[in-house]
């Protein structure tokens, strides 16, 4: 990028070399103006400022300018005298050098310079308009000319015409000038218009055409002139520009310095004298301040562009003089490049460097942008006073909290020496935020009512609204809030479009909504409903009215206003849900409303196990069969009048007797969870009497040989059926006075008992039994024989006694001398006699002893035990028995023996 180059100054006229007499300023500036080339002439220009006016220069301390008052010359050449007078007039050291040195330059040429030395002003030239030059309104007094440049000369064809398109062009809007930005990151762009310098611009030169395409014999040359009137207030004369120059390739092109683009101004005195400080000459031939433009050349080279630059000049000592301000637009003197360049002009205060400002806010002011290649030193003022806030009076920028009225200006020195005032004046712009609020029973409407500056309408509305809901809102009428009785405090801020901000707080007590409520019994069919009033009013605002809706009730709707009196109650025919409502009306007219559900339950259906009965005494286990549709049964309510116990509170009570004979009612009442009960009582126990059982028998003993008793009724009379039980397995069912033998059982003699039992029965079912033991006894009876015959006919062979009633038996059989020959022993049940021996033969437990009459023991000849058959004779015997009633019977006697 070139934007880096040092200028390069030429003062070698390509001319033939003459030589000049001067004797009087204007003629050196005319031979100045001849033979230096036109990047030379804006230096030189500021040369001539010094000797022909004034420059407005500063000081800090006291805020004056200086002005000429045309004495002092200085005729001869003292350079320490005259660096202090530079130096006392605020001229920059840099400056003071270029300026000497200029001179002596001159002086050396045979030269004589005249300069006046400038004078301190107490005040600042006032600011004003330099009529129509900024185009806001149209091109105005601006003249229009063309012609071409060639051979390094340019030629203007004489005529005066209104400028036209495409070669004068008015531009307007927030485009920027397509060739930039530049190829270089962070290269700026160029707006079309001029920033602060209104809407409109001047643009001269067809956009990226050079003289061939533009239709010219070589270079097309574009040039404006404008007869500017200096009026008191047009002594700060500002203008803006920026310049786009096609420059040549200066190895594969190279063009000598009168045939390459160029764009320049110039600001003439009446006598057609340059004015100091405002003429200037950009050549396309390193470019210093520039930068490489994004669109290509038209002929082998390269498009450098400057940015808006701003430039100040003091034309107060050409007040009430016509003035001309020539700018001319110059293609390549071969026809190959172009030249195109912006303008706009004001003598007013800049505006657009400046935003409007919101009262007690902190705003910025900027000063003009400095060049950066002959960078800018600012001084601030604020009301004619040195400023004295942030960041501080030398910044490019300032960031005050201005005043209404308050008026900022910057004098702007350049290292040239061509200085300039530019004033600020911020806008005030004032916003004040308010708000009406309007609203009951819980809830307000907030509206905003805030007023602001024309041209920056509010654009923001923060409201806060703490405890309500929503709690914020950004809305501009946020709508509706609801609140909770109580006090509040609302706060609004709102910001307009340039930023300005202004809270407003109001504060206010809500009595809110009356709070309806029912407590509602829940019963079961058939049971009335109480409805009863819950509701709860707001503080300072008690309820009024009570409005009821009951649908489906008998009745189904009651309206109050008394406070005694407003509670209600309805019957439902249904069980189920049903809905009641209840409107309460506050004395300030707030409402609210409450839907309740009421649930009818049915009742539940009492039920037991069936009816019991029976003898006395009658034991029931009752089974609760109830049931319930709407809830559960928990609650069990039994009466037992007649039995034990005569309560329960059991779901099956167990165990309930009774033991009087007659008819009992029982009766059970059951609750569900709900409370809905359901009795039954039913006609449930029946306890009929017993018959009493009773007979006679006679005998009550009887022996084993003739076993009979005889039996007779003793029973109750109502008894209807009965049966004997005689214990032999045998019964009777006919007889009411019966005969029974026992000869069929009691087959042996011993001992019977025999359990005689009576079950009668009445019409009920109930029966008794009684029962009565007879006994059978067995007879003691021993027989024994004394003679028996041994001999082996088979007829009486064997001696042996027979018995009844003997368990236990003893024999001995003895010989005259006393000699045992046999004995015996047994012992057994008792067994039967029987005088008939019948078969099985039952003579007795004594027959088991029977002696063959053959010698067991000791016996006659002593030998004992000789088994020969005992001799006749007559032998002793003794017996000894124990009889079944335990007594015992010792016989002795004696047998013979018969053969």
């Amino acid at each position: 990028m070139k934007s880096g180059r040092q200028p390069i100054v030429n003062y070698t006229s390509y001319h033939s070399r003459s030589v000049f007499k001067i004797h009087t300023l204007k003629q050196l500036q005319e031979i100045i103006y001849k033979i230096l080339p036109a990047s030379a002439i804006i230096r030189m220009a500021c040369v001539f400022a010094f000797f022909s006016t004034n420059l407005n220069a500063q000081e800090v301390k006291y805020q004056k300018d200086y002005s000429v008052k045309g004495k002092n010359i200085i005729t001869e050449f003292d350079e320490q005298k005259q660096r202090e007078m530079l130096k006392a007039d605020g001229i920059p050291a840099a400056t003071i050098d270029k300026i000497i040195a200029e001179r002596k330059s001159l002086i050396k040429n045979g030269r004589t310079i005249q300069w006046t030395q400038l004078e301190k002003q107490k005040n600042p030239i006032p600011f004003a308009a330099c009529s129509d030059m900024g185009v806001e309104n149209g091109w105005g007094a601006w003249i229009a000319a063309t012609g071409n440049i060639g051979s390094g000369t340019v030629t203007i064809t004489p005529g005066v015409g209104t400028p036209i398109a495409p070669r004068f062009n008015l531009t307007g809007g927030a485009g920027i000038d397509p060739c930039t930005p530049g190829v270089n990151p962070g290269d700026p762009p160029v707006p079309v218009v001029a920033p602060g310098f209104g809407n409109a611009s001047i643009q001269l030169g067809q956009p990226q055409t050079n003289g061939i395409v533009g239709g010219c014999t070589s270079g097309c040359v574009e040039q404006l002139t404008y007869p500017l009137t200096v009026a008191p207030n047009d002594t700060n004369f500002i203008y803006a520009y920026s310049v786009f120059l096609d420059e040549p390739d200066s190895t594969t092109n190279p063009h000598l310095p009168g045939y390459r683009p160029f764009v320049s101004l110039c600001v003439y005195d009446q006598a057609g004298t340059p004015i100091p400080c405002a003429c200037f000459t950009y050549t396309a031939y390193n470019l210093s301040g520039f930068y490489e433009a994004i669109c290509p050349s038209t002929s082998n080279g390269a498009v450098w562009y400057k940015p808006w630059t701003v430039v100040g000049v003091n034309l107060s000592a050409y007040v009430n003089q016509i003035l001309t301000v020539v700018v001319t637009n110059a293609d390549c003197g071969l026809g190959g490049h172009f030249a195109q360049s912006y303008w706009d002009f004001h003598c007013p205060p800049l505006s657009g460097a400046v935003n409007p400002f919101c009262l007690g806010q902190q705003t910025t002011i900027v000063g003009p942008a400095s060049d950066p290649f002959n960078p800018y030193t600012y001084t601030w003022y604020q009301n004619k006073q040195l400023y004295t806030g942030l960041p501080n009076a030398s910044s490019q920028s300032i960031t005050p909290i201005p005043k209404i009225g308050d008026v900022f200006a910057v004098y702007v020195q350049q290292g040239s020496g061509c200085n300039f005032w530019m004033p600020f004046t911020p806008q005030p712009m004032d916003i004040t935020s308010d708000f009406t609020s309007t609203g009951v029973c819980g809830t307000m409407t907030f509206t905003d009512i805030s007023i602001a500056s024309t041209g920056s309408p509010v654009v923001a509305w923060n409201w806060s609204f703490p405890g309500g809901t929503p709690t914020s809102s950004a809305a501009s009428n946020p709508g509706i809030i609801n609140y909770p009785p109580g006090t509040y405090t609302v706060t609004l801020i709102v910001t307009s479009t340039e930023g300005c901000i202004d809270t407003m707080q109001h504060s206010f007590s809500m009595i809110g909504f009356p709070t309806a409520a029912i407590t509602p019994t829940a019963p079961c069919l058939g049971v009335a409903t109480t409805l009863t009033d819950g509701s709860v009013a707001v503080s300072g605002d008690p309820i009024a009215s009570w409005n009821w809706s009951m649908p489906g009730g008998t009745p189904a709707s009651y309206n109050s206003t008394s406070t005694t009196s407003h509670n209600t109650a309805t019957t439902y025919a249904t069980a189920g849900t049903h809905i009641v409502a209840l409107v309460v009306t506050s004395a300030q007219g707030c409402k609210d409303t409450v839907l309740q559900q009421v649930i009818v339950y049915n009742p539940p259906v009492a039920n037991f196990s069936a009816p019991d009965k029976g003898c006395a005494p009658v034991c029931v286990n009752y089974t609760n069969l109830s049931t319930s549709t709407d809830g559960t049964i928990n609650n069990w309510q039994w009466s037992f009048p007649g039995g034990t116990p005569t309560s329960s509170v059991a779901n099956d009570p167990q165990n309930i007797c009774y033991y009087t004979p007659g008819s009992y009612n029982v009766s059970l009442i059951v609750t569900t969870n709900y409370g809905c009960k359901d009795t039954i009582a039913l006609p449930m126990v029946e306890v009929y009497p017993w018959p009493k059982a009773e007979f006679c028998v006679a005998p009550t003993v009887a022996p084993t040989t003739n076993p009979v008793f005889t039996f007779c009724d003793l029973w109750s009379t109502d008894v209807v059926s009965w049966s004997w039980n005689f214990g032999d397995n045998d019964s009777d069912f006919v007889n009411t006075d019966p005969v029974h033998s026992y000869s069929a059982t009691a087959t042996e003699n011993d001992f019977y008992a025999y359990n005689i039992c009576i079950r009668v029965q009445n019409q009920y079912g109930c029966w008794d039994t009684t029962c009565k033991v007879v006994e059978l006894v067995p007879e003691y009876t021993f027989y024994i024989p004394n003679t028996f015959t041994p001999n082996g006919d088979f007829m009486n062979e064997l001696f042996y006694g027979k018995s009844r009633g003997v368990k236990e038996y003893n024999i001995w059989l003895f010989d005259r001398w006393g000699n045992q020959l046999w004995d015996c022993y047994k012992e057994d049940k008792n067994t039967n006699w029987d005088s008939d021996a019948t078969v099985p033969k039952q003579e007795g437990l004594s027959s088991s002893c029977k002696w063959d009459g053959v010698v067991a023991k000791g016996g006659m000849d002593m030998s004992g035990g000789s088994k020969q058959f005992a001799q006749e004779d007559v032998y002793v015997w003794k017996v000894r028995l124990t009889d079944i009633f335990d007594r015992r019977h010792t016989y002795i006697g004696h047998v013979n023996i018969v053969r």
